[in-house]
């Protein structure tokens, strides 16, 4: 939630209403995909597309008044959409894996009981992975009412090629040395599920923040095992895996059959599968 004082200070300005702008920091970035080749390493997959939902909890009084303190149910509402993708295609010449995922929030800013601000905050995210499963290149654009932020990596042996980009700062060069080896950027992709077979308990690797290009260290955990009745009373079970990291808190939920069926995300956010895998 934007502080009052900012939001204050921002609605303001003249055009604010027109042309809102926040601070990067303000917007609420989406959920994209990926996960499910964090868990079960990568595989050719045509493009597919998730629902991201936000819940919260509802109650009403005998004469129909809405109640927050004790809650009796709880309302989700489909606030954006995440599609991912695995192809193999020509990067320099040579072939490469191309993992792209697309994610679009809509965050609301409520400005007074009958008025709000919207904003569609979009988030796309491409890896280039070698045959070898050496990570290549990394990328990441968002879009905000804001402008557009974007970074790209390039990875050599021990450091990687940063340019990055957006209104406030311009276009930005460098090179950072890495200070751990290049197998944890490339293990982002090891399997640790092979169907209901645990090939990794725990997981440690690096991926970078979208938006500085910083290297976060993240682990994925095996939990326990689920299970669920969907799509027309269909049966379904698997495990779900815990992902931290800074700024990252994701729990994710595979079936046995190494399909993503859910993403919960912070501030009861989460990605769910829409239709019934074939």
């Amino acid at each position: 939630m934007l502080p009052i004082l900012i939001l204050i200070s921002l609605t303001q300005q003249p055009d604010f209403l027109a042309n809102p702008k926040l601070p990067i920091g303000q917007y609420v970035l989406p959920l994209v995909g990926g996960q499910q080749e964090i868990v079960m390493g990568l595989q050719p997959l045509a493009t597919e597309f998730y629902g991201l939902y936000s819940e919260h909890a509802e109650s009403f009084t005998a004469k129909g008044n809405m109640r927050f303190d004790n809650p009796q149910y709880y309302v989700q509402d489909r606030v954006g959409s995440m599609d991912w993708s695995v192809a193999t295609y020509a990067r320099d010449g040579k072939p490469a894996t191309l993992l792209q995922t697309n994610g679009t929030y809509k965050q609301v800013i409520e400005m007074s009981q009958h008025r709000h601000l919207e904003f569609a905050n979009k988030m796309k995210i491409s890896y280039w992975i070698s045959p070898e499963g050496r990570l290549l290149e990394m990328d990441a654009l968002i879009r905000v009412s804001a402008g557009a932020w974007s970074m790209q990596a390039i990875f050599n042996n021990d450091s990687y090629d940063l340019t990055l980009n957006d209104p406030v700062n311009g276009e930005r060069k460098s090179t950072l040395y890495l200070g751990f080896s290049l197998d944890k950027l490339n293990s982002m992709f090891t399997p640790m599920l092979q169907g209901k077979k645990a090939l990794l308990k725990v997981k440690d690797f690096y991926t970078l923040d979208p938006l500085t290009g910083h290297p976060l260290h993240c682990t994925a955990r095996l939990g326990g095992s689920w299970n669920g009745t969907l799509f027309n009373q269909n049966k379904y079970q698997g495990q779900w895996v815990d992902l931290t990291g800074p700024g990252i808190n994701q729990r994710i939920y595979i079936s046995d059959g190494g399909v993503l069926f859910k993403v919960e995300g912070p501030d009861h956010r989460f990605l769910s599968i829409e239709e019934a895998p074939t």
